[in-house]
Formats: C-alpha cells, sequence, structure tokens
C-alpha cells in the first residue's frame, strides 16, 4: 500500500533518472549539431566558417550541458532512495536492538 510520504520520491527518482541520461541527451545534441555541421559544409560554397562554428558550439555546449546534469540526476536518485526507505522503516533503530 502506497502512503501519501511516497509520491514526492517517486517522482524525484523519475526526474533524477531522467537527468542521468544527461550524456545520452548530450550525446543526440552532439550527433544532431555535427550532422547539421556537415551540411553545412557540403552547402558552403568557399568560406562559411561561421556557420561551421556555429553548428560545431552546438554540439560541444549539447554534450557539456549532458554531462553537467550527470551530478544533480545521480543525487536526486540517490535522495529519493534514501527518502523511500526512510518511509518504509520510520522507526531508527538503537545501537543496542538487534534486528531478527
Amino acid at each position: 500500500m502506497k502512503r501519501r510520504g511516497q509520491t514526492v520520491p517517486i517522482i524525484l527518482l523519475i526526474v533524477g533518472a531522467v537527468l542521468c541520461l544527461g550524456p545520452v541527451w548530450g550525446l543526440l545534441g552532439t550527433v544532431l549539431g555535427m550532422t547539421r555541421a556537415f551540411n553545412t559544409l557540403s552547402e558552403s560554397t568557399a568560406g562559411s566558417r561561421e556557420a561551421l562554428a556555429g553548428d560545431i558550439g552546438v554540439a560541444l555546449w549539447t554534450s557539456a550541458i549532458g554531462w553537467v546534469a550527470l551530478p544533480f540526476g545521480l543525487a536526486l536518485v540517490v535522495g529519493s532512495i534514501v527518502w523511500l526507505v526512510r518511509i518504509d522503516n520510520p522507526r531508527r533503530r538503537g545501537a543496542g536492538d538487534v534486528g531478527v
């Protein structure tokens, strides 16, 4: 049976899981940015360095943002798991208690 206090950690767990996939989202952005860069390169005549640099910049930014999202996702996942464990076991055992 789900308690009322379990809804928030489950939502945080889902958000954390999505953020843990940050490097994958960054890789997707890198692939899309590099594809745009190669399309720009194939369509340009001689010197469209600015457009090419802009597309490569998008690819690099998405990779960086993906890796920055990873620690936040891990923190949310670990925090929500700890929260769920404490909700399921609200009684703290003392040093003398033996769990049988």
